[in-house]
């Protein structure tokens, strides 16, 4: 009996154990903060403060530079219409507050061109725990490329005679060492095509004039067929120029509809023809009181358009180009609006966002003609055009290739 009764103590003393040990497993850990954030109710808040502040975390955090020295900040939150603070992260790690607001998007201005920054975003007051995500941007830049003298740049100073009177920049292109510049000759309305060797930044030959009412608002590259493709801009005159690129000769060019159902009844033309070679399919701008832009087929066939806003009065609609997946809508400066704008949006028409390119200052502003993307080098460029009107009424007229940074 007693051997029975010793047995029945130890398993009770082993249970017990047993129980107590589960109990101890089972209980709620202390909460404590990770490193580098606060703890929820440091300042005083209480639980129920911090549970309403997870609630609303800042979601899908996005970032462009909106001109060279600003960046616009969007972001989703939702059910909830508090403040937001933002930071800014510099080198350290440490956060700077540089601002709030109320609404989901914030403008920070002041920056340095060429620069990187990164930035969170605080979904209220209450709560110290910042949005996971940190977004990393860099502001625009453009780089002037000039002579082995320091000197602008100029396509027709180095292609000299062979441009005579061609000389208002309409369309550019690059691919490979080479970049492709169409000049206009506004009396005669035919334009000339100047292929430039990158590397040394030299007019290696220049096209007979084009002709057939050219405007070539926007000159592009076709990576797979190797020519390059103009539009005639006039309402009347819907044709497809197409050039070697090799040699620079016309090798064709197509006429093409637009269907009544894609245009607005008072539209005024194409402002520009761009080549997408992810896609396969060429871009066309409409212009007028409200834009379009048509989406066709490799052969020209409309496959269907995009509605985009109202053309701005204070602004003059230029040429389009298209990578991947966004279209780049060119417009530049009129009257008293002293900018350039680049309007980007998804290949379906979805507003991303825009850059304001500067025009220079004082009565001789730079006015933005192209943009393009070399698909070899990933360099992106932009060509502007300067009028100069001499107190003898001449006008002198200035074509500037540039490089441009961080565009998108």
């Amino acid at each position: 009996m007693e051997k029975k009764s010793s047995e029945k103590r130890i398993i009770t003393a082993v249970m017990a154990a047993l129980l107590a040990l589960a109990l101890v497993c089972t209980a709620p850990a202390p909460v404590q903060s990770a490193p580098g954030s606060a703890d929820p109710s440091a300042d005083g808040s209480s639980p129920a403060s911090a549970y309403a502040a997870s609630k609303h975390p800042v979601t899908d955090l996005k970032a462009y530079s909106s001109t060279f020295r600003q960046i616009k900040l969007k972001w989703r939150c939702a059910d909830y219409s508090g403040r937001y603070t933002i930071y800014r992260i510099l080198k350290s790690g440490s956060l700077k507050k540089i601002g709030t607001c109320r609404k989901r998007a914030y403008t920070v201005h002041g920056l340095t061109p060429g620069r990187t920054y990164r930035f969170k975003v605080k979904s209220d007051k209450l709560s110290k725990a910042v949005s996971k995500k940190v977004i990393t941007v860099k502001t625009a830049k453009i780089r002037r490329i000039t002579t082995s003298s320091g000197k602008r740049w100029d396509i027709r100073i180095q292609a000299g005679q062979r441009l005579y009177r061609y000389d208002t920049i309409q369309g550019a292109c690059s691919h490979g060492k080479y970049a492709y510049m169409a000049l206009y000759n506004r009396n005669a309305e035919r334009i000339k095509i100047a292929k430039v060797d990158l590397s040394k930044m030299k007019v290696v030959k220049v096209s007979g004039a084009i002709t057939g009412h050219c405007h070539a608002n926007t000159l592009t590259y076709n990576t797979r067929t190797r020519l390059l493709a103009a539009v005639c801009g006039k309402k009347d005159k819907k044709r497809v120029f197409f050039i070697s690129a090799r040699t620079l000769k016309k090798t064709g060019s197509r006429v093409f509809s637009i269907p009544d159902s894609f245009v607005h009844t008072d539209y005024k033309g194409v402002g520009g023809l761009a080549y997408n070679p992810q896609k396969n399919r060429y871009i066309l701008k409409i212009y007028g009181p409200t834009n379009r832009i048509v989406r066709y087929t490799r052969d020209f066939r409309s496959k269907t358009y995009v509605p985009i806003s109202k053309n701005r009065s204070y602004l003059l609609p230029q040429g389009i180009y298209s990578k991947g997946n966004y279209m780049y809508d060119l417009q530049s400066f009129q009257g008293s609006h002293k900018y350039n704008l680049i309007t980007i949006r998804t290949i379906k028409g979805k507003f991303v966002g825009r850059v304001r390119v500067p025009t220079g200052s004082g009565k001789q502003l730079y006015e933005l003609e192209s943009l393009s993307c070399n698909e070899r080098t990933g360099k992106w460029y932009i060509c502007f055009y300067r009028a100069n009107v001499k107190p003898s009424g001449d006008t002198h007229r200035k074509n500037y290739l540039y490089e441009i940074r961080n565009i998108w």
